[in-house]
């Protein structure tokens, strides 16, 4: 979760002007005047992304005097006009209490906005705050659906979380279906429990039909990727002569 609440990066439309590329070039030059002034050029034709650079700017003391009071003008600006990562840094703030006091309730809304717009770290959080009842009041269901909502918006290590309240049935009705769907993407994309799920699936048939030959290659996947779990797995099968 910290990795994600501290991942505000620089970003940049695709079909910014020039000047957002060169104010990205001289911050990563460590030229914070320039940088400024080419975003603030970019803010006032109207790209949001520039605007929501300045803010992060103000919020860090780069090339300006740190003001919290004006980031978050910015951001909740940029947020107003449809910027879902204006809206993520103004959960984060009331969140976190940087530059305000801290407030779930507040950070609530904004992670929302965040996620309805289809940003999967603002859906992440959403669903953490649901999970541990923080702002809100704790809902499985809810946070579940965030976590799914999240994994299908790229935060790849919330598949696992909502794979898990699926797997177990004890918060949520129990879906191997499901499992099976959040599982495969997680394992697409390099997260070793999703592949084991996914094996525990083909070797039981839960959800699919029963296939200790894809079981053991998930096994094989997840041992590749680190986890213990799928090296002893996979021993066990390739013991019982399964090829």
């Amino acid at each position: 979760m910290n990795k994600i609440l501290l991942g505000f990066l620089l970003i940049a439309n695709t079909l910014s002007a020039d000047a957002v590329r060169d104010g990205l070039e001289e911050y990563n030059k460590g030229n914070y005047k320039q940088a400024r002034e080419l975003f603030n050029e970019s803010c006032i034709s109207g790209d949001l992304s520039s605007c929501f650079n300045m803010g992060l700017m103000y919020e860090k003391g780069e090339g300006v005097e740190q003001d919290y009071n004006r980031s978050k003008e910015i951001y909740t600006m940029t947020c107003e006009l449809g910027f879902s990562e204006g809206c993520f840094a103004i959960a984060s703030a009331y969140y976190k209490g940087r530059g305000v006091n801290q407030d779930y309730k507040k950070a609530l809304p904004f992670y929302k906005k965040a996620c309805d717009a289809e940003l999967g770290k603002g859906c992440y959080l959403l669903g953490f705050m649901y999970h541990e009842g923080e702002g809100v009041k704790q809902n499985y269901k809810t946070s579940t659906e965030m976590y799914s909502k999240a994994c299908f918006n790229g935060i790849y290590d919330a598949c696992i979380y909502a794979a898990d309240e699926y797997i177990k049935g004890d918060n949520v009705r129990q879906d191997y279906y499901k499992t099976k769907e959040l599982a495969t993407v997680a394992c697409n994309n390099g997260i070793s429990k999703g592949c084991f799920m996914l094996g525990v699936l083909y070797e039981f048939g839960d959800a699919v039909r029963e296939d200790k030959s894809m079981a053991k290659e998930l096994y094989g996947k997840t041992c590749d990727l680190g986890a213990y779990q799928g090296c002893e797995a996979y021993k066990r099968l390739n013991d019982k002569g399964i090829q």
